[in-house]
């Protein structure tokens, strides 16, 4: 029987190896690589390394949900669980709406982890149990409506998760390796499409919609 193949996500080397020690008796289940951001975990599933991607959303540079829509994008194969300390429907919702196929709370049972694991390997959608079941229903009918198209492209939500983390245009920049007019351009079109127009606003939506978190 061939293994399941896993990729932790996560910014915590500590969580990711705890996560792994936790896994490590299950002999069909394999921990085959490890990403510190979003970033690396897209190009592990460009790489087709793991099946199932246990996805942090917390994560400054690119946030889970972004990656998520990136991952499913470059790996259609690829299957995202969402691993999070926030069991809000938002975030439950846009989780599964970018691609994952599974959500988790942080304070789940260990036995739930294996059981997410295998039911997201097979093809099935799993929501931990401490979400409630007539949340549960709800978020599945929900996401399954269909959404129109984000309002933002991915390189405007990449551009408004650094600045809502406080990250300076000149940093942005050499992050993206683009001029910063063109941050400000692309800070300057997101303000208009979100008909906001400071940057503390930007920061309430970006938590509003789970570009970044409030721990």
């Amino acid at each position: 029987m061939s293994s399941i193949r896993i990729a932790l996500v996560d910014d915590h080397q500590i969580v990711r190896d705890g996560l792994s020690a936790l896994l490590a008796p299950l002999r069909d289940i394999e921990v085959v690589a490890q990403a510190g951001s979003g970033r690396e975990a897209v190009i592990l599933a460009r790489k087709d390394v793991a099946e199932v991607f246990i996805m942090d959303i917390a994560m400054s540079d690119l946030n889970g949900l972004e990656a998520t829509k990136r991952i499913t994008a470059a790996n259609p194969g690829a299957k995202v669980i969402m691993l999070s300390m926030h069991a809000s429907e938002e975030y439950v919702v846009r989780s599964l709406q970018n691609g994952a196929r599974g959500y988790l709370v942080k304070n789940a049972a260990p036995e739930e982890l294996e059981a997410a694991i295998r039911k997201v390997a097979s093809g099935g959608v799993y929501l931990s149990p401490s979400i409630g079941d007539t949340m549960r229903t709800h978020i599945l009918s929900k996401t399954a409506e269909t959404k129109s198209q984000d309002i933002l492209t991915s390189r405007q939500r990449e551009i408004l998760q650094a600045i809502a983390e406080g990250t300076s245009t000149r940093d942005i920049a050499e992050k993206l390796c683009i001029s910063p007019k063109t941050v400000e351009t692309h800070r300057s079109q997101i303000m208009q499409k979100l008909n906001i127009n400071n940057v503390p606003g930007l920061v309430r939506y970006a938590i509003r919609h789970g570009i970044i978190t409030v721990d």
